[in-house]
C-alpha cells in the first residue's frame, strides 16, 4: 500500500524542484523591489568615509544688515548694507 513507485518518486522530485525554483524567484523579486538600482545597470559607488568637518569658526553680526559673517571677511550683502545705512 505504501510502496514506492516511479510516479511517486518523480512527483516528489518535481515538487522539490518547483519549490526551490519558486523560492529563488521570490528572492529575486524581493531584491528587485528593495533595490531597483541593482537591476537598472546602475553601479553604486562603494561606501566612502565622510570627510571630517573642519574646525568651528566664530561668526560676527554685520552692524548694518544683521548678516552673520566669519571674522575678517566683508559682508556679502554690501549693497544692501549701503542701502539700509542711508
Amino acid at each position: 500500500m505504501l510502496g514506492l513507485s516511479l510516479s511517486k518518486l518523480l512527483f516528489t522530485a518535481l515538487l522539490i524542484v518547483a519549490v526551490w525554483k519558486g523560492w529563488k524567484l521570490m528572492t529575486a523579486i524581493r531584491d528587485k523591489i528593495s533595490d531597483p538600482a541593482d537591476y537598472a545597470g546602475v553601479k553604486r559607488p562603494e561606501k566612502q568615509a565622510r570627510p571630517k568637518p573642519g574646525p568651528a569658526e566664530t561668526l560676527y553680526e554685520c552692524p548694518h544688515c544683521g548678516t552673520y559673517v566669519p571674522n575678517g571677511t566683508i559682508c556679502r550683502s554690501k549693497e544692501e548694507c549701503v542701502l539700509k545705512k542711508a
